[in-house]
Parts: structure tokens; sequence; C-alpha cells
């Protein structure tokens, strides 16, 4: 019986020792590191590049905004009208490529100086977050 009891315990003893082996085996095949970049980039909004009239008449002036293209990754475009003292006065979103026009009326010397912006907006879905791209800037004026 001892010859049977000392085989069991060789054989434990092996199996232990078996075991024992394997999370050493483990942690080599780990010892090395391999890692990925994180590529991170800015989206720029450019600005729009239509054709912008300023039209004076009489008792108007017209400020239109030929077709466009819409900007890459603006989801609304927006002209914007300022006096010479740069307080808005007037703005209008353009509900499409084929532009838009803002009407003024009044003596057309006294939108002299005045400014426009054309720009392209990205309202984030979802928030009340909106990025606002480079403006296209031109100047009324009626001679």
């Amino acid at each position: 019986m001892t010859h049977r009891i000392r085989l069991r315990a060789a054989v434990v003893l092996a199996l232990t020792l078996a075991l024992l082996g394997v999370p050493a085996m483990a942690q080599a095949a780990f010892s090395a590191y391999a890692g990925a970049t994180t590529s991170v980039s800015t989206a720029t909004i450019q600005k729009p590049s239509p054709t912008v009239t300023v039209v004076c008449q009489a008792g108007t002036v017209s400020i239109d905004v030929g077709p466009y293209t819409p900007v890459a990754f603006a989801n609304r475009h927006e002209i914007q009208l300022f006096d010479v003292n740069k307080k808005l006065i007037q703005k209008k979103s353009l509900l499409g490529p084929d532009g838009g026009d803002i009407q003024l009326s009044g003596g057309r010397g006294q939108y002299n100086g005045w400014k426009f912006e054309l720009s392209g907006f990205y309202d984030v879905p979802g928030t009340t977050n909106t990025w606002t791209g480079t403006a296209l800037i031109g100047t009324v004026v009626c001679t």
C-alpha cells in the first residue's frame, strides 16, 4: 500500500507543480506592450463663397445673396446685417442653396458703411451648442 500512496503523492505533486507553472506562462505571454495611436482632429467650417450684390434704389437697398454651394460641415447658413456701430439690425436664415436677400427701406445714403456677414453654422443635434464658421464679410456702399 505504501507504493500506491507514494505514487498518488507523486501524481498530486506533479499536477500541483504543473498548475503553479501555468500563471507564470500566461504572464510571460503578456510581457510586451503594443499600443495604437488615437488620431484626433477638428473640422473647420469655411466661409461660403456666393456672389453678394448690393442694389441701391431711390427708396430701398437690397442685399442679394446669389446661389451657393453649402459649406462642408455646416447644417445652416445665415446672413446678418450690422449698422456702423456694429449693432445687429437684421438676420435671415438662408433655407437652401438658392440664396436670399435682405430688403431695407429708406434713404440710400443712410446705409453706407453697414456690414453684412454670411456664415455657415453647425447646430449640434440634441444640444443648444452651435459652431460658427468663418464669415464672408461685405460692406454696403450706395453712391
